[in-house]
């Protein structure tokens, strides 16, 4: 599911709305654990410009046609890796005993 559905923001949104969205979305009724995660997760990686970058990156290159929305990526000089997916980068909760 696409984080900007996930929070209920449009793919131009400010990081002000997307702190909006992430907390409305979590105060909308009864949110079950699964679906708060996924707010959580979707907020964490939209509010840090480098994530979200990545994350935009990440979508035209698995849905090609969707408008950008962060400008033109910067170049990767030859014989240098490409940037990082964040596919399971993110932090695990901490279980306390």
């Amino acid at each position: 599911m696409d984080h900007y559905e996930v929070i209920g923001v449009a793919r131009t949104a400010s990081i002000t709305d997307i702190n909006t969205g992430a907390r409305d979305a979590l105060w909308a009724g009864k949110v079950d654990q699964t679906r708060t995660r996924q707010i959580l997760n979707a907020w964490f990686t939209l509010r840090d410009p480098q994530r979200r970058r990545a994350y935009d990156q990440q979508l035209i290159v698995e849905a090609p046609g969707l408008p950008t929305v962060t400008g033109p990526q910067p170049r990767v000089p030859a014989g240098m890796a490409p940037a990082p997916t964040l596919r399971g980068t993110h932090r695990q909760p901490r279980h306390r005993a």
